[in-house]
Order: structure tokens, then sequence, then C-alpha cells
């Protein structure tokens, strides 16, 4: 593919990465005050081995990415209990996470009870310091798959479509009359996180690395002029879909 990004695709990462906000409603500062309390938190525990305060991040993590729903952090800390202190070493012999040659194992490794795929890449991308790991959830499978209302959107985001791989991400109605990702049976898991791990993070990679050749970058909350990594890539493209939930 074409290295060369052009201006309105430029525009249009940056504009979302600018506009990134999680939960929805909640101020852009507060957003990354909090992405970076937990990233410092996650980093203290691995470089100091300190398995209690890494069971506090895993736990916080999974907070900040589910918000609780459905009381799943409250279920996930008594699945951390089961599992005990072997479960966190083994983790933090993980570290220090500086290549994710390794990637794959980790996430199979944070798979356990009450913690799925969504979870198992927003836990690894705190601990790879929030750079080149992405989260992947059902807005980027969407977003990746074209199963959403792509014939809706406007000009500036259908160039970004184009520009973007499309990567056949597995998704799910789960009987809600919404999709989800197909992550709920051992066969759903294997397949989208082989898709994680071949296509969806190295396009990421490839975007991040296109925006920097082309000199793109994003502003963050303090002005000051940013690089853009996979992650936000990802956060973006996050930001565009919960902006635009009408679509998805």
């Amino acid at each position: 593919m074409d290295s060369k990004i052009s201006p309105s695709v430029g525009k249009w990462f940056r504009t979302y990465r600018e506009l990134y906000e999680w939960p929805p409603g909640t101020s852009r500062l507060k957003s990354e005050q909090e992405i970076s309390n937990l990233k410092s938190s996650a980093c203290l525990a691995i470089n100091e081995r300190q398995e209690e305060a890494l069971l506090s991040s895993l736990i916080n993590i999974h907070r900040w990415k589910t918000q609780n729903r459905q009381d799943q952090t409250s279920k996930y800390c008594k699945t951390l209990e089961s599992l005990g202190k072997n479960y966190l070493t083994k983790i933090v012999d993980f570290g220090p996470f500086t290549s994710t040659n390794n990637l794959e194992l980790l996430i199979k490794t944070l798979k356990v009870r009450n913690c799925n795929l969504p979870v198992c890449t927003a836990t690894a991308s705190f601990l790879f310091k929030r750079q080149n790991v992405p989260i992947l959830d059902r807005f980027l499978s969407q977003f990746f798959a074209r199963k959403f209302k792509f014939n809706m959107v406007d000009e500036e985001t259908a160039r970004v479509l184009q520009y973007v791989k499309n990567i056949p991400l597995r998704l799910e109605d789960g009987g809600t009359g919404n999709l989800r990702l197909s992550v709920y049976t051992q066969k759903g898991f294997d397949y989208n996180l082989s898709k994680y791990i071949d296509d969806f993070v190295p396009e990421c990679n490839r975007i991040a690395q296109n925006l920097r050749q082309s000199d793109i970058y994003y502003s963050d909350t303090q002005g000051k002029t940013v690089e853009f990594f996979p992650i936000d890539v990802e956060m973006t493209i996050f930001s565009y879909a919960t902006k635009h939930n009408n679509l998805f």
C-alpha cells in the first residue's frame, strides 16, 4: 500500500485523536489523566515486580475498560483471587515489555474467566506502556470489518476507509440485536486473536508509521505536538465510532 497519506486523511486522524474521551462525555483532560495514572501504576508494578501492585493495576484497568458493566470487574476480582500469587508472578515474568514478540502468549495468559479479548488487549496496552499495543473491541472490529453503516459516512471518512485495510474480524449478534466481537467461544476467541496479532496490530503500526512519515501529528492536552503510535490509531477510530454510534 502507498505510504503517502492525503492531507484529508491525516486531518481525520488528528481531529478524532484530539476528541478522544473514555467514557464518552468525560472531558479529554480527565480521560488522558486517568490513562496516564493507570499506565504509571502498571509500569511501576512491573518494574519493581510488585505482585500486589500489579493486582491492583489489573483490576483498575479492567474497571476502566468495562466500567464494571454487569459487575464484570467485581467478578474478575474473584477470578484473580482464585488464581493466586503465582498467576501474578507469571504476568510479571513476561516483562520488561520492550518487545511485542510475546504479545500473543501474554494475551492468552491474561484470558481468564471474566476477562475476554477486548479487556486482555486493554491490559496489554498498559503493560506495553501505551504505545505499540492497540486495543481491540467491537467498535474497532466493526470499523475494520466494514460491519457498520459505512454507506452513510461523510466523504472524508470514506477516504479513510479506502486507505485502511479491510480485516474480516468475526462479530456476532449475541441475541441482543447489537453486534459484538465474537470471543465467547474458544473458536471465536482463537480466530479473532489470530486476526488481532496477524492483521490488526500490523495495520495500526503501518498507519502510525505513515502518519509520522507524512509529518502528521496531534496535540496533547497541554498543546504539545505528539507523534502517532499504534495505540493512537486505535484511539482515533474508537473516538470516531463513539461520536457516530448511530452508524454502529
